[in-house]
């Protein structure tokens, strides 16, 4: 009776909280809400590790000080979804997908010398429409070196994946994506430091209906920290864009950024990564817009209770367009989510998210020309149960909508059900 006790007061604990995050998300807007849409590149608005701990229980400890971890792990995942391929109302294919997927992390903590790495090789197994299936392969890597003056950080991410590349595509693709991000600071006073700031990204798709699309970006910028505390930093940071298409030079183009951010805490229960400034791009094709506008990033991490995290995330900014004549659509995006720590080592995750896609010129589906206009909704919620520290078992709900006024070209609804299971070593 005391554990149905403590189990119902829990449920009543959630609700509270649910009902004050769904107030909270009333003030961002009133229309539906969603998740973080798919994009294969790393949204962080500054290079950071990619785990949160140290290092997790279970593993493998080796090195002379045992400060080297490796933890080898393998998932199977099950998933129902009701719109493979993103399509309008009447034409929808829904598919079984299996997923086996290997892993292995490896880590390194150390005074002056770290790093942080995790692959996975997923294999996706769609049962109905066979062409679907595919191997994905996902690395990351993040490593720094820090000595009395002078700090070195370098990040990576590269995939070989099939899934949707981008907000504004319907169909599945094939691409390899890579992007490295290394920052080398030096400490001027104990209050301020100065850094040089780089990043390589490159985008190849391997289908050919798409390849004129690929291409790669080079930015490259410095930065004047200012650390107002031994865990927050604000900083002013001017960068140079290079954008260039493998096989086409008409989406061809340069830009600037001119930014002030902050990374780190505020508080205690605290976190804000902010970066927000003005910023602007010109084409080496005239007839494509330029564009000259206020631009930011933020992610707002709160620890409301001992049992409960809350997440708040908004971008303004553009993204890479598929269409010839855009070049660009701009991206205005809200979300929020709530991570609560249940009894019985369960944890609930629930995120929503808002999207607004708007093109600065027209384009052409079937006989109808206009500018196009997307309104995208995610929302997915995730029961993981950790009964031991090796095995994890979890449940998750994903819906996904999307209103344009391209409505029937664009439009589409899909639902997600899943179920995994998780072994680390």
């Amino acid at each position: 009776m005391q554990a149905i006790d403590g189990f119902s007061k829990e449920i009543k604990s959630m609700g509270k909280i649910v009902f004050v995050g769904i107030w909270i998300l009333s003030l961002f807007s009133r229309m539906a809400f969603a998740d973080e849409l798919i994009s294969p590149r790393v949204q962080t608005v500054a290079p950071k590790p990619f785990f949160d701990s140290a290092v997790e229980e279970g593993g493998i400890y080796f090195g002379p000080n045992k400060e080297w971890w490796i933890r080898p792990g393998f998932e199977f995942k099950t998933a129902f979804d009701s719109n493979v391929n993103r399509e309008p109302g009447g034409k929808t294919d829904s598919d079984v997908i299996l997923s086996f997927i290997p892993s292995v992390e490896l880590s390194r903590k150390g005074t002056y010398f770290g790093v942080e790495s995790n692959y996975k090789m997923s294999y996706e197994q769609f049962l109905r429409d066979a062409d679907q299936s595919a191997f994905n392969h996902q690395f990351r890597e993040w490593a720094y070196f820090t000595g009395e003056k002078l700090t070195i950080k370098v990040g990576e991410e590269f995939g070989w994946t099939r899934t949707y590349a981008t907000s504004e595509q319907n169909e599945r693709r094939a691409f390899v994506y890579n992007y490295v991000f290394p920052e080398v600071i030096y400490k001027i006073t104990p209050k301020t430091s100065i850094s040089a700031l780089y990043g390589n990204y490159v985008l190849n798709y391997r289908d050919s209906i798409l390849r004129d699309s690929s291409y790669v970006t080079n930015d490259i910028g410095g930065r004047l920290y200012y650390h107002t505390t031994p865990r927050l930093d604000l900083y002013l940071q001017g960068s140079a864009k290079l954008v260039s298409y493998y096989r086409s030079d008409l989406l061809d183009s340069k830009g600037f950024g001119i930014y002030v951010g902050s990374l780190g805490h505020l508080t205690e229960k605290t976190v804000l990564n902010l970066q927000t400034g003005f910023q602007g791009r010109v084409y080496d094709n005239s007839t494509i817009n330029s564009y000259n506008n206020w631009a930011g990033e933020a992610v707002l991490q709160y620890s409301l209770t001992a049992k409960t995290d809350l997440k708040l995330e908004a971008k303004r900014g553009i993204e890479e367009s598929v269409y010839q004549n855009a070049g660009w659509y701009g991206v205005h995006r809200f979300g929020f989510g709530i991570d609560y720590q249940m009894a019985y080592k369960t944890k609930l995750e629930t995120k929503v998210a808002y999207q607004n896609n708007r093109y600065p010129r027209e384009t052409t589906e079937g006989i109808v020309t206009k500018k196009r206009r997307d309104h995208l909704v995610i929302a997915d919620a995730k029961l993981t149960w950790t009964p031991y520290h090796f095995i994890q078992v979890a449940i998750g709900y994903v819906f996904q909508v999307r209103q344009s006024n391209f409505e029937k070209f664009f439009n589409y609804v899909d639902h997600v059900a899943e179920a995994s299971s998780t072994l680390k070593f």
